[in-house]
Parts: structure tokens; sequence; C-alpha cells
């Protein structure tokens, strides 16, 4: 007696054949690109930034000259009428 044949029913197969074209297809686009690809050279600019210095020195002379004459006073009327009249240099008007 013969056996009799047997399918097999795969519903995927179409769907399998669908993604091996699609890898396929995917590969050789990517030899093709591979040799046909434009030479370009990436080229490394470097820039040198130069440091710039401030003079800050009158700034410093300054703050000092006018924390000298701020702090610098004693308990008598003179000695305080004298501070208030040199802060007026330092101080602006408002």
């Amino acid at each position: 007696e013969k056996k009799p044949r047997v399918y097999k029913v795969n519903p995927h197969k179409k769907v399998v054949i669908a993604l091996w074209v699609l890898l396929g297809l995917s590969f050789s686009f990517a030899i093709f690109k591979h040799f046909t690809a434009i030479d370009t050279h990436t080229i490394h600019e470097t820039t040198i930034i130069e440091k710039e210095y401030v003079d800050t020195h009158h700034v410093e002379n300054f703050v000092e000259n006018f924390a000298k004459v701020s702090y610098s006073w004693e308990q008598s009327a003179k000695s305080i009428d004298n501070r208030v009249e040199s802060l007026i240099g330092y101080l602006r008007e408002e």
C-alpha cells in the first residue's frame, strides 16, 4: 500500500520569501554603493585662539583707594565730613 502524500501548509511561506528577497536586494545595493562611492577626505581644521589680556590694574587701584577712603575715618565730626567729601569722587550722582 502506498502512503498518501502529505502536503504541509505554511502560511508564512510568502512572507519568508519576501524577506529573503528584501535582504538580497539590500545587500546588493550595499555592494553597489560601496564600489560607486565618491572618495571623500576628511579635513581636520584647527583654529588657534589667541589669549587677550585685559588690563585690570586701574580697576584694582580704584577699588583699593575706595576701600581706604571708605574705611579709614575717626569718630570726630570733621573726620566724617572729610570722608564724605572724599567719597563724592567715587560715587555717582543719582
